[in-house]
């Protein structure tokens, strides 16, 4: 809106400008330097023109435009508290000024650049009150009530505009927007249509009426608008919905992170990142498994293009036992991560005479970890800079046997090389929970729990089962010993529950079954600890989402990031943890058997929604795993309620997941590497597995 004051400002300097060219040859001095700071306003030349305005306004003190111009050429170079006390001082100057309504707006714009709306707000009001005609004030007015939550406020400030103004295409558009924010998505797409017919256009507008009409399954009209917003501005709708699909996948909103990632693929079907992020969405989706295989098809075919004429590698001959296995594994994970941890203590167990680890890493922001993991790993390579198909010819020429991704779409992947099929066997694991889609890709190793037998439709790659589990954890190291202390319910005198999930998992549906639990253990109280909440819109957006699930925030403690050792010796304040669904926990759950807190965890019926019931099962807690929404209410009711059991589980639980196979990383190991010796040698390997789909 700034832009339509400019635009308005510029045409006035320009008659002021000709005002200047008719003046005499030695103009009377105030006059000289008032339409010599226009013209330098008028070219953009901010500073000079301050300095102008500065000096014409010591020849004359109370001169209004002077200050209003001043207070411009301040704003422009975001000065803007200076900018305020010239404004100020124009209105207090003479309350006839046939111009104050112009002055009040300009003022409200540079209190809501200065960060204060409600200000902002009332100033806005008061050049509507002068100027009831006044459209730019109007409709910034309506913005900033409507970006306040002040929803109602700003449609009566449009309505009274439409009353006035009833054929203004502006707003029309700005009312499609007020019904977009109440979700009626269909009298959206009857304004912006109509503010299309009264002579609108724009990025903004197209954008807007094109994923208004895709939210109501107009799908064709809506691609063709968006597509008209993309050519008028390249990436403005590409690179929006994007951004605003990835913040909706971290703050849990699931159903608009795919909603935009689907936008983004109509609009731009190669954006192989957009197709990664829509697959990692639909992985924990649990109603729309057929979703998921669809989308894993068109990334396959995607991949496709890109391998032509490469050649695969020759198979190398092996005998077992006569040499190591070369296997090779490629993550941009190694490093404090959930990956990280997971493999460290599986690497360390390794017989060198078996397997011979190679790492492909494209890790950015290598830590301690990084360090460790590569004095375990005889051949370390950094692919970050290296193209897929380059790295596809150096697998090829390291002669690796059996190449495993250990990201699948959980991050930035590298799954193009996989579709170069660069080495004989290749394997999907541990990162991801989901089918790859990469058909090159042979095998996914799996657990009987992740992956009952009829549910292998839903994958390209044939299962692999390894025994016990496909997760082992690496038991956690610290800088000084961490002891399991007592159940926090001892000294509080009541039950905490926690969660230390990322936000990405918190759904409004978890929020509900939380919000029963809380419900139902009125002294009980609710440990978030969330390291995004440090951000405070976010912070904001959770205790919203909090008080709509009916959670009293008195009864929450919300914490964000902390370091290390601090984040474990946070288990000490929680009784017992509440597991996310359908995205269960990994990481946190073991870390949390090992620090003795157990976790309820929901069974669901994707390979990622039963984690958290494979984790519990390695250590014998069964009855911690519930089969529904009710059942997981009622347990955190029953062992919410046995102090004793909670006291003897607490004092038994780390040694107890520690035997288990769980954090058994030398067991896991053997298995691990019988696994890769079996596929390799196997001359029909498939005919071990269930067939792919």
């Amino acid at each position: 809106m700034l832009e339509r004051l400019h635009a308005k400002l510029i045409k006035r300097l320009n008659n002021a400008t000709a005002e200047l060219a008719r003046l005499e040859a030695k103009p009377p001095e105030f006059d000289a330097l008032f339409l010599k700071g226009n013209e330098l306003l008028q070219k953009g030349l901010y500073s000079t023109a301050e300095s102008t305005y500065r000096e014409a306004l010591t020849l004359r003190p109370n001169d209004i435009k002077s200050s209003v111009n001043l207070a411009f050429a301040l704003k422009e170079q975001k000065r803007l508290a200076e900018a305020r006390v010239y404004l100020r001082k124009a209105l207090s100057g003479n309350p006839d000024d046939p111009l104050a309504h112009e002055t009040n707006y300009l003022l409200g714009l540079v209190l809501e650049e200065d960060g204060m709306p409600a200000e902002a707000i009332v100033y806005y009001e008061k050049a509507l009150a002068l100027s009831p005609s006044f459209v730019h004030a109007r409709l910034e007015l309506c913005r900033i009530l409507s970006t306040s939550n002040q929803h109602e406020q700003a449609q009566e400030v449009l309505q009274k505009g439409l009353l006035l103004s009833p054929d203004n295409a502006n707003f029309h558009f700005y009312q499609g927007n007020l019904h977009v924010l109440k979700s009626q998505n269909e009298l959206a797409v009857q304004s912006y249509s109509r503010a299309l017919a009264l002579g609108a256009d724009g990025v903004e507008l197209y954008a807007a009426l094109g994923l208004a009409q895709y939210r109501i399954g107009s799908k064709t009209n809506a691609i063709e608008n968006l597509k008209i917003a993309e050519a008028l501005e390249a990436g403005s709708v590409i690179n929006t919905r994007y951004g605003t699909g990835h913040h909706c996948l971290q703050t849990g909103d699931i159903a608009n992170a795919i909603e935009n990632f689907e936008l983004v693929i109509a609009l731009r079907p190669d954006y192989l990142m957009a197709h990664s992020m829509l697959l990692f969405c639909l992985s924990f989706s649990p109603s729309k498994p057929y979703a998921y295989r669809e989308a894993a098809q068109r990334f396959d075919n995607l991949l496709r293009l890109r391998t032509e004429g490469f050649l695969p590698p020759i198979r190398q001959s092996y005998v077992r036992g006569q040499r190591p296995l070369k296997v090779g594994f490629v993550s941009g994970d190694f490093k404090a991560h959930p990956v990280g941890f997971f493999l460290e203590g599986i690497l360390r167990e390794l017989d060198s005479s078996r397997i011979q680890p190679s790492a492909y890493s494209y890790t950015s922001k290598e830590d301690q970890l990084t360090v460790r993991l590569r004095a375990q790993i005889s051949s370390w390579y950094d692919i970050r800079n290296s193209e897929d198909m380059e790295v596809a010819n150096m697998i090829c020429d390291h002669g690796i046997d059996i190449l495993v991704d250990l990201t699948g779409h959980s991050g930035i992947n590298r799954l193009q090389i996989f579709a170069f099929h660069a080495a004989p066997v290749q394997v999907a694991w541990l990162g991801y929970f989901a089918s790859t889609g990469v058909t090159e890709m042979d095998f996914l190793l799996a657990d009987p729990i992740s992956v009952p037998a009829n549910t292998s439709e839903y994958f390209c790659e044939n299962i692999w089962y390894l025994p016990d589990t496909r997760l082992c954890m690496t038991p956690p190291s610290t800088s000084y010993n961490i002891p399991v202390s007592p159940p926090p319910v001892l000294k509080n005198g009541f039950i905490t529950f926690g969660s230390f999930q990322a936000l990405t998992k918190i759904g409004n549906d978890v929020l509900a079954v939380w919000s029963c639990v809380l419900t139902a253990t009125p002294t009980a109280r609710l440990r978030l600890q969330i390291p995004q909440v440090d951000v405070p819109s976010i912070r904001e957006g959770l205790l919203a989402r909090l008080v709509q699930a009916g959670i009293d925030l008195g009864r929450v403690d919300l914490s964000g990031g902390v370091h290390w050792e601090a984040y474990l010796e946070s288990y000490h304040k929680v009784d017992i943890l509440l597991d996310t669904f359908p995205y269960t926990g990994g990481t946190t759950t073991a870390e949390a058997l090992w620090m003795g807190v157990p976790t309820i965890a929901l069974r669901g019926n994707t390979m990622l929604s039963r984690q958290g019931e494979a984790l519990l099962t390695c250590v014998g807690l069964t009855e911690w795993i519930a089969n529904d929404e009710a059942e997981y209410v009622s347990k955190a009711i029953h062992f919410a309620d046995d102090q004793s059991g909670l006291v003897h589980l607490r004092n038994t639980l780390r040694e107890r997941a520690l035997q288990s196979p769980l954090f058994d990383t030398r067991r896991f190991a053997q298995n691990l590497q019988n696994c890769l010796e079996e596929m390799f040698v196997s001359q029909d390997a498939a005919s071990l597995v269930t067939p792919k789909a």
